[in-house]
């Protein structure tokens, strides 16, 4: 367990600041301000497109008509995948037999989960302290 693993964990879930930190830079040079709406007609369709899409998403998440304990276990199952795999990593990082075949699939997972929990956030964070 060395630094390895940390930047093979870090690395993935930085890679879309990277490419937009690049596309910055090709657009500072460029002059180019990239995809703006150039009329308030423009603003109000986008912006109505954003909305139709939260809706959507928001129906998709919906699921219909359930109980609740079904809505709950389906709410809960994210959060408990990425909690056991997390445990399983550190468990055979740093306790198990030595197995590494084991350690290369935890570590596989970990990564997945890490980008799933903290790569869109780390992104944006980036993206709004550039903006600034």
């Amino acid at each position: 367990m060395g630094p390895e693993i940390l930047l093979t964990t870090l690395l993935p879930a930085l890679v879309p600041a990277f490419a937009d930190g690049i596309r910055g830079l090709i657009a500072r040079f460029t002059g180019s301000e990239g995809a703006k709406p150039q009329s308030v007609a423009e603003v109000i369709q986008l912006m109505t497109a954003e909305v139709e899409r939260i809706k959507a998403v928001a129906m998709l998440d919906s699921g219909g008509e359930t109980y609740k304990w079904v809505e709950a276990v389906r709410k809960l199952q994210r959060p408990v995948v990425a909690g056991f795999v997390l445990v399983a990593w550190v468990w055979a990082c740093g306790f198990g037999n030595g197995d590494a075949y084991a350690q290369d699939v935890t570590t596989q997972m970990a990564q997945i989960v890490f980008s799933y929990l903290f790569g869109e956030r780390a992104y944006l964070y980036s993206k709004k302290a550039t903006a600034k």
